[in-house]
């Protein structure tokens, strides 16, 4: 079965089990909201919604490619000639099927290789998602250059949740991509782009030092599978709460709220600002009625068990979050940043705010639906404030995700357009 390029997901049969069987034991009240149930196939015959984007990644349900691929996906010159052998690169399948295809990592030999000399210099910026996208860039460069990773802030900013997130010795280059003299240190700041392929191609020993985030996804969208078993999160629910929280028929909300609160959704539509703004409610609104014309228009059963919000404390109160209860009738949850972040892992249906907390949380785990807003920095073409080259991408191709332009819905105030 091939779907339309917007519905493209992984409709399947739940690999959630653990989830749909588990005993339930909420720390709220369960609503009367009926199951599921036919799955959601959609047809080619679905009508597309004018503000949702999907992400035109390969049908789960199209004919398993081949293990070694051409890399027909890239652009031409995209690619340095080093990387570009059809042999380093495939196309996942089983958990990671949803996944673009993948270059394959380490590049580490073991066999007679030559050590390398160089470092990756990592600091931290930011909050835990953006300092995971920075692990995630410099450990990309490092499987693929071979350099130690060292890592100069908090060393267990990472590995309190994910053991693997840690500093990387010097690993030995195998034929064809061994160190070649020295360079000069190179420092990369802020947004700006982190071309990984780029880099790694200038195999001389250097200093490699990253004050950026990576958020690109043209960039980093080739190394998911291996940034799934960097951030093993296998043993992150280990106390069961997410499990015991979230059906495999919930949809989970991530309302991000508390440290964004001040800022204004009509400044970040004239393209002024730093891009971030908590999703407003009728943006909730217009995301859920979306998904439902998208999932019945195709012949679906767009009904949810229910819908939980993930916020931190300071949302629970929030307008969206109360429109959220009281509309939709959803309930809350706010645990600690671990359980919270294992609730949106879990779930099997994801509807994210603009932040890198949930995106990872959501592009983790395969999942049938994800539902991100295409707004402020979450919009590939908001202006950030002396940007230069800078850039934000996160449509990474992830089978099953979609983005819903907020400033294209129906429900949003009058008057209130995009303007940048």
């Amino acid at each position: 079965m091939d779907l339309p390029s917007r519905l493209r997901g992984s409709f399947g049969a739940s690999r959630f089990t653990v989830l749909a069987n588990a005993s339930r034991k909420d720390p709220v009240p369960s609503l009367a909201i009926p199951d599921a149930g036919t799955q959601f196939r959609p047809s080619p015959s679905a009508t597309p919604s004018p503000s949702l984007t999907p992400s035109p990644s390969v049908s789960p349900f199209a004919t398993p490619s081949p293990s070694v691929v051409p890399i027909e996906a890239v652009k031409p010159g995209a690619i340095p000639k080093a990387f570009a052998d059809p042999g380093l690169w495939y196309q996942p399948s089983g958990a990671d099927a949803d996944l673009p295809r993948q270059f394959r990592l380490p590049l580490a030999s073991t066999d007679g290789g030559v050590p390398v000399r160089g470092r990756i210099m990592l600091g931290w910026k930011g909050r835990l998602g953006n300092c995971m996208f920075q692990y995630f860039t410099a450990r990309a460069l490092h499987e693929l250059l071979g350099f130690e990773l060292v890592i100069t802030g908090q060393k267990d900013m990472l590995t309190k949740m994910f053991p693997d997130a840690g500093p990387r010795r010097a690993q030995k280059r195998p034929k064809g991509f061994q160190p070649e003299g020295g360079g000069e240190t190179q420092t990369f700041n802020r947004h700006v782009h982190l071309d990984v392929f780029g880099i790694a191609e200038d195999r001389r020993a250097r200093d490699i030092v990253l004050n950026a985030y990576g958020h690109d996804a043209t960039y980093f969208k080739h190394f998911l599978a291996a940034g799934r078993r960097w951030f093993n999160a296998a043993g992150l629910d280990a106390g069961g709460l997410a499990s015991r929280l979230i059906d495999a028929d919930d949809l989970v909300v991530h309302a991000r709220v508390g440290d964004i609160a001040g800022t204004q959704i009509a400044e970040l539509a004239k393209g002024r600002g730093n891009g971030l703004v908590p999703m407003p409610a009728w943006y909730w609104d217009g995301m859920i009625r979306e998904r439902r014309e998208a999932i019945e228009g195709a012949g679906g059963n767009a009904t949810l068990r229910r819908i939980v919000v993930v916020t931190e404390p300071k949302g629970e109160k929030s307008a969206p979050v109360v429109s959220l209860v009281q509309n939709h009738g959803a309930v809350v949850t706010s645990q600690s940043i671990r359980q919270d972040f294992a609730a949106v892992l879990m779930a099997d249906r994801v509807a994210l705010s603009c932040s890198t907390f949930s995106w990872w949380a959501a592009a983790l785990r395969r999942k049938r639906e994800v539902h991100m807003p295409q707004l402020g920095i979450c919009d590939p073409e908001f202006p950030i404030a002396n940007h230069g080259d800078e850039w934000i991408n996160f449509d990474a191709g992830i089978a099953g995700w979609s983005f819903h332009n907020a400033l294209a819905m129906k429900e949003r105030p009058a008057g209130l357009e995009k303007s940048y």
